[in-house]
């Protein structure tokens, strides 16, 4: 299936594929944000294989999401596994940049689009289970909670570390382990 173009518009967000342009302001909210924050400075290359694989990626599209009035880059979102039995959104939004509804308006904005391009394929959130401001915003945009998995991710970055030989007791990595150990690697699966 061929990538589709996303380029939607908001009341006050653009929102369109990521381009070489945005990587630094587009991953610094990815590494900002991200739970795995210490992953990014222990295993350097982690950064640049990221973004190569968002740029490349054949089933999933990434986005860049822009405030129109000033054309700052707020948040970065995803939209994968197009062309499977399940599409997944997914969004970031800059920590200084939330709190202002751009949240809700962009997966609005993004499950309307999904609707229409894919009809009659589930779409799916998956939030981390402590993230209640993630939850009233899926819940807004008329999410409803369809069960809970194991955190893919924290799998995925685990394994990395192992074969990269870093250790768990590194600097930076407690607070992975932390996660784990309080049982805060669930995820809840929202449909949308």
């Amino acid at each position: 299936m061929e990538k589709p173009g996303i380029v939607l518009e908001t009341k006050r967000l653009y929102i369109r594929p990521v381009q070489e342009m945005d990587k630094d302001a587009y991953m610094s909210i990815r590494v900002k944000n991200s739970d795995f924050t210490s992953a990014y400075h222990i295993w350097t290359e982690f950064y640049d294989e990221e973004w190569k694989c968002e740029l490349e990626s054949e089933d999933s599209v990434y986005l860049s999401v822009f405030q129109k009035d000033d054309y700052v880059l707020v948040a970065s979102a995803s939209v994968q596994n197009y062309g499977h039995d399940t599409i997944e959104l997914g969004y970031d939004v800059a920590e200084e940049y939330r709190n202002r509804g751009f949240a809700t308006e962009l997966l609005r904005a993004l499950t309307v689009w999904v609707h229409e391009e894919f009809p009659g394929i589930p779409v799916r959130v998956r939030i981390r289970s402590d993230n209640a401001a993630s939850r009233r915003v899926v819940e807004k945009c008329g999410g409803r909670l369809s069960g809970n998995e194991d955190s893919v991710i924290v799998k995925e970055i685990l394994q990395i570390l192992k074969e990269t030989n870093v250790k768990l007791t590194e600097p930076g990595m407690e607070n992975i382990m932390k996660r784990i150990e309080e049982g805060k690697d669930q995820v809840l699966v929202y449909e949308v």
